[in-house]
């Protein structure tokens, strides 16, 4: 601040100083040169005065040069000055004799006037009247005086005033400044918050599945709340948990937690709170947390999840961070929501609703792009294709229910059953195909012998009644023992079921063997 000043107050002190040399200067030398000029001019009135008396008296009386006594009376009264500084004298020319002087000559320096005297139309002498300069010079030095103090009353005022409305106008300006450029900032931060989060927005809906859009989440709030650990929480599906689903800037709270123990979940607002004030902290926050805020994330009335700042901003700019903490939850809810609604009409047209395993629609979409792998990585391939043995025993003996109960436990025992990178899906009424990417036909075998004996193991009741053991009947197929494209390894893994049955059911055939050969043959 003081550089700032330093600039336009030494320009002002400047100004002042000069105006007062300047003041201090000129009212002595003006009033010298005035009071010079009047007394010059008064002493040639006189002096010319003088001579006109004098030569009249000379040409009236020729013998009165002989009475120099005579002159000098006269001069003393026609000259008035009695203030002891001036004298007048009569010169004779051509020698320059004084014939009479009213007085002593003077001691210092003076002013001098002179005027021709006649006698008979010649010029035979001079009149000369002279002042001293003593007193005029008192007299300035008195106006010198008057004009330094002059000088200095206006160099105060001038840099007094001033200055003190310079300050107060430039600490004015550096306020406004100061304000301007903090809101310029905050306008900035505001836009590139703006343009992230809605790139952010425009990615998510890009996003193939929650988990793709946790990570982009995550990458994003980082540069949003870079220095502030968070975390975004979702509801698990039986909503009785909420999962991290992206974490930044170091987070160290626990993975999960139950709904009662965040504060922004029960309240159904969002949540601000630091230790020792009235708002309790949450109790999934950690204990090395001083502060924390919790957004709860909404979608048409839902409750998604929260997003979770480990730290509270402290800065001047908390409530700004507050707000994009809660407008990023805004536009978070409503991603999410449009992406779980989004997987949520997806799985009705590839998931079969009694099983949740994929339908045959997806079998066929999918089975092409896992060959075309395959055949790119030179690895093998699996299909294998299961029918549940007497399943419309089932249906005739208890009921459709029953079936169902069956059916459904079949797909929930698959699903345990397979790897995340297989496809287990419901191939139509009561059989079911397992696509098994980079494993081999004896792998496949394995794994068909183990499913068949875990079935049987199952003990499936309905309102408490046994159904009694489900069997299985197996046929397993690969690629590129069996067949070159999906949907050959797709019949040779079918006609390696039907020689199952062919042979009694409950046990598992793999194609190649000569009778499920012959099968796919026929």
């Amino acid at each position: 601040m003081s550089e700032r000043r330093a600039g336009p107050e030494s320009i002002i002190t400047g100004i002042a100083a000069l105006l007062a040399i300047v003041v201090a200067l000129l009212l002595p030398v003006a009033h010298f040169t005035s009071s010079y000029r009047d007394l010059d001019t008064q002493l040639e009135g006189h002096a010319a005065l003088l001579s006109n008396a004098v030569s009249r008296l000379v040409s009236e009386q020729p013998a009165a040069w002989k009475y120099y006594s005579h002159m000098d009376e006269l001069l003393r009264r026609s000259f008035s000055h009695h203030d002891g500084h001036a004298i007048v004298a009569l010169v004779l020319e051509p020698d320059g004799v004084v014939i009479a002087q009213t007085g002593p000559p003077l001691a210092s320096r003076a002013v001098r006037a002179e005027a021709p005297l006649f006698d008979s139309g010649s010029r035979v002498g001079t009149v000369r009247v002279e002042h001293e300069l003593r007193p005029l010079l008192a007299k300035t030095g008195l106006a010198a005086a008057l004009g330094l103090a002059l000088g200095a009353a206006i160099f105060w005022s001038l840099r007094t005033f001033p200055l003190r409305t310079l300050r107060r106008t430039l600490d004015e300006l550096h306020a406004a400044r100061g304000v301007a450029e903090s809101r310029a900032r905050e306008l900035e931060l505001q836009a590139n918050e703006s343009a992230l989060a809605t790139r952010m927005t425009e990615v998510l809906q890009l996003a193939r599945s929650v988990e793709e859009a946790d990570e982009m989440i995550g990458r994003t709030a980082e540069k949003l709340f870079a220095g502030d650990p968070g975390a975004l929480y979702l509801f698990t599906e039986s909503r009785t948990l909420l999962n991290v689903a992206a974490a930044w800037g170091g987070h160290a709270d626990a993975g999960s937690f139950m709904p009662e123990e965040c504060w922004a979940v029960r309240r159904g607002q969002a949540h601000l709170a630091r230790r020792g004030e009235l708002n309790p902290m949450c109790a999934h926050v950690d204990a090395s947390v001083d502060s924390h805020l919790c957004v709860p994330l909404m979608a048409q009335g839902e409750m998604l999840g929260i997003l979770h700042l480990g730290c509270a901003p402290q800065d001047a700019g908390h409530e700004a961070r507050q707000a994009l903490a809660k407008r990023l939850a805004g536009h978070l809810g409503l991603a999410l929501g449009n992406l779980r609604l989004r997987e949520s009409l997806k799985n009705l047209s590839i998931r079969d609703p009694l099983t949740g395993l994929f339908n045959r629609r997806y079998l066929v979409e999918t089975l092409e792009r896992e060959f075309y792998r395959a055949r790119r990585a030179a690895a093998p391939v699996a299909i294998i294709m299961i029918d549940a043995d007497h399943f419309k025993r089932f249906n005739d003996t208890f009921g459709h229910e029953a079936g169902d109960a069956v059916l459904r436990e079949l797909g929930a025992f698959l699903k345990s059953s397979v790897r995340a990178e297989d496809i287990a899906c419901r191939y139509g009424g009561e059989e079911f195909c397992l696509v098994l990417p980079q494993m081999s036909r004896d792998g496949a075998r394995v794994r068909a012998e183990a499913i068949r004996q875990g079935v049987a193991r199952l003990d499936i009741k309905l309102g408490g009644k046994a159904l009694g053991p489900v069997t299985l009947s197996l046929g397993v197929a690969s690629f590129p023992d069996d067949a070159d494209t999906g949907e050959a390894v797709l019949a040779s893994a079918d006609a390696a079921l039907y020689q199952a049955k062919q042979q009694g059911r409950n046990r598992v055939c793999v194609f190649g063997e000569p009778a499920a050969a012959e099968t796919l043959r026929s």
